[in-house]
């Protein structure tokens, strides 16, 4: 959402995409990110217009990333993650598939995140933790 409605971290998370940052995400992202997008617009946050120009640039953006698939694959880390940590439901899709890209052959893999549980379990998991909202890598 940093990247979509100012917020704090914003600046942190528009860089990325600015610098060329070769960025992933799950396929669930564009569901989350558009509904987030909508409850902004019921609160009264966005227009209409702004709501629905938003969500296309979250299908444009996905078009330019990485985008894993859930799969079967993903399973076992999930049952892994719910069992290691207290997080939501697509909270362990997006670790599981972060750790699916997480190969030594790949390069360093941060994983984005402003919400400390989450982020403590990306660190549990061995995966460098980065919160916009702090600008650091952990």
């Amino acid at each position: 959402m940093k990247r979509y409605v100012a917020e704090e971290g914003s600046d942190v998370v528009r860089r990325f995409f600015i610098e060329g940052t070769r960025l992933a995400t799950c396929r669930v992202t564009y569901a989350e990110a558009a509904a987030a997008i909508a409850r902004r617009w019921r609160e009264g946050v966005l227009t209409e217009t702004e709501r629905d120009r938003l969500i296309k640039s979250v299908a444009e953006d996905l078009e330019e990333m990485v985008v894993l698939n859930v799969t079967r694959d993903l399973l076992a880390p999930i049952a892994k993650i719910v069992r290691a940590a207290s997080v939501r439901g697509f909270d362990a899709v997006h670790l599981a598939a972060a750790l699916r890209l997480a190969r030594p052959e790949a390069g360093a893999v941060h994983f984005v995140c402003s919400d400390t549980a989450l982020g403590q379990a990306a660190d549990r998991l061995g995966m460098d933790w980065v919160d916009p909202t702090r600008d650091a890598v952990r």
